[in-house]
């Protein structure tokens, strides 16, 4: 499957992760933990242009308030269709 997907393919089947403000309790750990420095340490925000989506914000929030939302299920479907037009030939490594 990955062999498939166009390279970013993250930021092209999900948003940017947002923060449930009213679950989180601004512990700082996803501005630690972002390897991009894109959230900001006031708002909690994360900025777009920045964020690579690789969801360690999300992933170890303690109170799991980041949330990631995925684009339209046809979005992704068209564009996985469109990426398996050409047949491959399996290769056999030994």
């Amino acid at each position: 499957m990955a062999k498939i997907l166009p390279k970013n393919s993250a930021r092209i089947f999900t948003k940017t992760p947002f923060a449930d403000m009213k679950i989180c309790n601004k512990c700082g750990v996803c501005i630690k933990l972002c390897p991009m420095k894109a959230i900001n340490k006031d708002t909690l925000d994360i900025n777009e242009d920045k964020c690579i989506r690789c969801f360690s914000c999300v992933k170890r929030c303690p109170k799991k308030a980041r949330k990631i939302v995925y684009k339209p299920k046809f979005l992704v479907s068209k564009i996985l269709t469109i990426k398996n037009k050409n047949a491959k030939i399996p290769q056999i490594y030994i």
